[in-house]
């Protein structure tokens, strides 16, 4: 509870409304929930308190931190989607997405003249790209390449 305890505390005029471990899908998991006074000295209309809960949940050696803040008497209203995006905190298994290649810039020879977007079609560049690669390249997209001249394209 070190880690929590020091960021609760560094939220000053705080009291402890709640707090309990727990486990969100399989990790070790802290919420603590604190209120925070606000300071109206000297102000006509007084500012209300702030709810802040804090879930701090452990993968490894790291803890993902996610602060969920509200005025406390509008905390009820946002609370059910506050939960709903830390419970989302899940281990990845899709393997798409872990063995994901990003996209990266490489460099192609032209072998024979034609226009760029003929030339981007031929080396299977998502058409999405098509606008980015002109630019990188300072060209249009019915720009005619010559021939041993080099182009920039995205590709995994």
């Amino acid at each position: 509870m070190n880690y929590s305890d020091s960021i609760a505390t560094k939220l000053s005029a705080s009291s402890i409304l709640d707090q309990n471990q727990t486990y969100i899908n399989g990790f070790n998991s802290l919420y603590k929930s604190v209120l925070v006074r606000s300071s109206n000295s000297g102000q006509e209309t007084p500012n209300p308190d702030t709810q802040v809960d804090m879930t701090f949940i452990r993968k490894g050696n790291m803890i993902y931190t996610f602060l969920a803040m509200s005025q406390s008497n509008h905390f009820y209203k946002y609370e059910r989607a506050f939960h709903r995006t830390i419970n989302s905190f899940s281990r990845v298994r899709d393997p798409r997405i872990l063995q994901a290649k990003p996209f990266r810039i490489q460099t192609r020879r032209v072998v024979r003249p034609r226009s760029l977007v003929a030339f981007l079609q031929a080396n299977r560049v998502q058409k999405r790209w098509y606008k980015q690669v002109a630019h990188l390249n300072g060209l249009s997209l019915n720009s005619m390449l010559k021939r041993n001249q080099w182009i920039k394209i995205i590709a995994k």
